[in-house]
């Protein structure tokens, strides 16, 4: 019984995961690209809104790898 909750739930929790770590990356990403032009680290910034988008999208982990 406990498997079909699960099965029913699955793709409801995969798509909140996702919104999670866009919600998260982008955050992070529009924080780094504002520290371009306020004081503060930019470079640690962008990189990392990049690599927590990469985890769900491949377009980030290209470009993140593309800058490394």
């Amino acid at each position: 019984m406990l498997d079909r909750v699960f099965d029913t739930l699955a793709p409801a929790l995969r798509a909140s995961r996702k919104l999670v770590i866009a919600i998260a990356g982008a955050s992070a990403l529009a924080a780094g690209v504002l520290i371009l032009v306020l004081p503060g680290p930019a470079f640690v910034a962008i990189p990392a809104g990049l690599a927590i988008l990469g985890v769900e999208f491949a377009w980030a982990r290209r470009r993140r790898d593309a800058r490394s």
